[in-house]
């Protein structure tokens, strides 16, 4: 096993079907040693990590990253209107004025 470059310390966990689950010391990792299979984690672009990743457990430049990458604006929802002779149109009038009847 090779964790993703940048990985700068690993911590082994057993799991124990009767007695539960074992977390051992962490180990020292060598952040510059890496898995080829995991460099689409560590070339990740910041808006893909904003996305995937949790904000809370990003740590170094790729939380500098995704911090200064600007907000996606929202787009106004446009309301529906029917046309006042369509059959949507007279269901929507049908609810306005049982409404006002109540």
């Amino acid at each position: 096993f090779k964790p993703p470059r940048g990985t700068s310390s690993l911590t082994p966990f057993a799991a124990f079907k009767l007695r539960g689950v074992w977390q051992g010391e962490a180990v020292e990792w060598d952040p510059t040693h890496g898995s080829e299979e995991m460099d689409w984690f560590t070339n990740m672009a910041p808006e893909l990590r904003r996305e995937l990743a949790d904000p809370k457990l990003l740590e170094g430049p790729h939380k500098m990253e995704v911090e200064s990458l600007p907000r996606p604006k929202r787009e106004k929802e446009l309301p529906v209107l029917w046309p006042e002779n369509s059959w949507q149109g007279n269901v929507a009038k049908a609810k306005i004025w049982d409404q006002l009847q109540q």
